[in-house]
């Protein structure tokens, strides 16, 4: 009795031919889309505002208070109680007292 095993390894050129085709290059790579012009003047602020300094944040935070202001009388009502609350400048200066509230 004789048995006949049959060959299940791949030839020489069907080895070589499959790992070309597992090394060969891709269809093109994933394209990432640039950011808008926008997106990119929204993010340098974002990372300004970031390395502000504190006298320079709190300048834009006052600005930004008193641009809500609705008439003269209210502007001038603003400025007057920021004048009052600045801590850089002494008391007998900006006419605050102590015993005001």
């Amino acid at each position: 009795m004789s048995f006949t095993v049959a060959s299940t390894r791949p030839s020489l050129s069907e080895s070589i031919s499959a790992l070309l085709s597992a090394f060969s290059p891709r269809p093109s790579a994933i394209e990432i889309p640039l950011p808008s012009p926008h997106g990119v003047r929204r993010l340098f602020a974002m990372v300004g505002r970031l390395f502000e300094s504190s006298s320079a944040r709190m300048k834009r935070q006052q600005e930004a208070y008193l641009a809500e202001a609705t008439d003269l009388y209210d502007l001038e009502h603003r400025m007057r109680e920021l004048d009052r609350n600045d801590r850089s400048v002494p008391n007998w200066l900006n006419g605050a007292s102590r015993f005001s509230a």
